[in-house]
């Protein structure tokens, strides 16, 4: 089917996970949290030892400005920029300066500096206002590429395939996806050790409705409670939020009403990064996501488990995520989206095994487009050296491995299945889906050498949304956007976690808060774009 394809998504999780992290730190604070930020002084120092004399070298060195992201925790990044202009010198001509910032710097950051007009030459859109690509569109923050991507670009283009349509507004191209693998499931993560101890692993792994899911948290709440576990199996909840919004479930595309999990369901939520509409597929029908009874019956569920003394009482307030709070001993389970993998990807996170089973399986739509990806700011000053260095992460394995995995022999090793090695006193490490091509990457060790294309065998076999390519123009209904998001912060963590002390009244009073702040006139732009892009493209109906 879409044989060179991938993007985000894993876990939707990993990336969601940290997505309010930090997010109060001052200007100052993001400055100092920033990786490295090569300077000026650096980019000629870097210019000046390119010989000029050499035919095959470019005649000219441009410097461009990089921001990205840290999700690792790494605290330096200068021998990977040294070792990664090395070969953007010599190959493109281009000197990248990297400024690399913890995830709530980096969303502070962004905001300071599109407000104040500073240059930007590249950086990463990420699925956490106002850094997403919806909300840097409606914004008119983001240079159109599409001239651009095909002129210097090419590699890039040809990497992510069709999937750049959802990135695409009104026939022009903003971003391109990073790709890490675009097919997205739902999975309950559990600790392997306590399932052992309690001889419910078989039972774990063969899943198939939230009630047998409950009754395992059941059983470990009750060994927890009367010492049947060891001391060290022990821990403070059966289950955590994976995020940290506070969501014991990642309620945005899913519907989960259903006790049994073979009717359960996902959906297109057209590009939304709020988690608030849904096409309906049987009709081309723009829905609120809240309203639906799924959702409602979700909410009921996940009331009575907090209720029951499952959930973890500080899941609304944490500044912790699922991964962390497993890794801690604080939770049994969480449950999250990830990909082919992800009891291998948990493992690595969490320093347990665990057993990953599957709820469903979600569409790939154009939200698989515009989780994580590249994109060019309107304060860039050098568009074509930027458009060149995104072709470089879309093509040279060097360069994508550097980013990802750091230095060879220091950081990581390759063993003999071809996968990367994390070194325990490892200096660097980052994820893949920051940085451009993942396919060109390693896989991690204990996923397999042939990981790249079992991932791409999930792709090929998942199902794609008929509105795949459909964009929203979201500039119409930006400010009922910030309200929409003032009132998710408000209701949503408590709600979603179980800790509503008067669910119905909450509920209603989100619903009608969601009304006060203009969510028919979103509703109704999203259908009327939509329609119209239906008509466009007949074959898709």
């Amino acid at each position: 089917m879409l044989k060179k394809l991938s993007a985000v998504f894993l876990s939707g999780i990993l990336a969601v996970s940290t997505v309010l992290a930090g997010c109060g730190n001052s200007e100052n604070n993001a400055q100092n949290n920033t990786v490295t930020s090569q300077t000026q002084q650096n980019s000629e120092a870097s210019s000046s030892s390119v010989s000029q004399d050499s035919a095959s070298e470019p005649e000219e060195i441009v410097t461009i400005e990089y921001y990205g992201i840290d999700l690792t925790g790494t605290n330096d990044i200068t021998d990977i920029a040294d070792a990664v202009n090395a070969i953007s010198e010599e190959k493109i001509g281009v000197h990248v300066n990297f400024n690399i910032l913890d995830f709530g710097s980096y969303l502070q950051q962004v905001s300071l500096k599109m407000s104040g007009q500073e240059r930007m030459d590249l950086m990463l859109f990420a699925p956490a206002p106002p850094a997403t690509f919806s909300s840097m569109t409606s914004q008119n923050q983001l240079m159109g590429i599409t001239d651009l991507l095909e002129e210097y670009a090419p590699n890039a283009l040809e990497a992510v395939g069709e999937f750049v349509k959802g990135n695409t507004v009104n026939g022009e191209i903003y971003a391109v996806p990073t790709i890490a693998g675009f097919s997205t499931q739902l999975y309950v993560i559990m600790r392997k050790d306590i399932l052992e101890a309690l001889d419910l692993v078989e039972k774990a792994e063969n899943l198939s409705s939230w009630s047998e899911y409950e009754e395992i948290l059941a059983a470990v709440y009750d060994a927890n409670q009367n010492g049947t576990l060891p001391e060290e199996l022990q821990t403070v909840c059966c289950l955590s939020n994976a995020d940290l919004s506070g969501r014991v479930y990642p309620l945005q595309g899913v519907m989960l009403g259903s006790d049994n999990w073979s009717e359960n369901y996902g959906v297109d939520i057209l590009g939304d990064t709020y988690g608030i509409i849904y096409a309906d597929p049987e009709t081309d029908t723009v829905k609120p996501y809240y309203e639906s009874e799924d959702y409602f019956e979700t909410l009921q569920r996940v009331q009575s488990w907090y209720e029951k003394g499952y959930i973890y009482k500080d899941a609304s307030i944490t500044e912790d995520s699922g991964d962390t709070l497993m890794a801690n001993g604080v939770t049994f389970s969480y449950i999250a989206t990830g990909q082919v993998g992800i009891d291998d990807i948990r493992r690595s996170v969490t320093g347990y095994d665990v057993v990953a089973s599957q709820v469903l399986s979600i569409p790939m739509g154009s939200s698989v487009s515009q989780t994580w990806g590249l994109c060019i700011p309107v304060t860039c000053q050098e568009p074509e050296a930027a458009a060149k260095f995104i072709d470089l992460l879309y093509s040279d394995a060097d360069v994508m491995n550097l980013l990802t995995w750091g230095i060879e022999g220091r950081d990581y090793t390759v063993n003999e299945e071809g996968e990367a090695v994390k070194a325990e006193d490892a200096v660097y490490s980052s994820n893949m889906y920051l940085w451009g091509n993942g396919f060109l990457t390693y896989p991690a060790q204990g996923q397999g050498g042939d990981f790249m294309e079992r991932l791409q065998a999930s792709d090929d076999a998942a199902e794609v949304s008929k509105y795949i390519g459909f964009s929203a123009d979201t500039s119409q209904f930006s400010n009922e956007l910030t309200a929409i998001n003032n009132v998710i912060n408000q209701y949503r963590s408590t709600l979603e976690s179980g800790a509503s002390t008067d669910l119905k009244g909450e509920y209603e009073q989100y619903c009608q808060a969601m009304e006060n702040a203009g969510i028919q006139k979103v509703i109704d732009a999203y259908q009327q774009q939509l329609e119209t892009w239906l008509d466009n493209n007949s074959f898709q109906k």
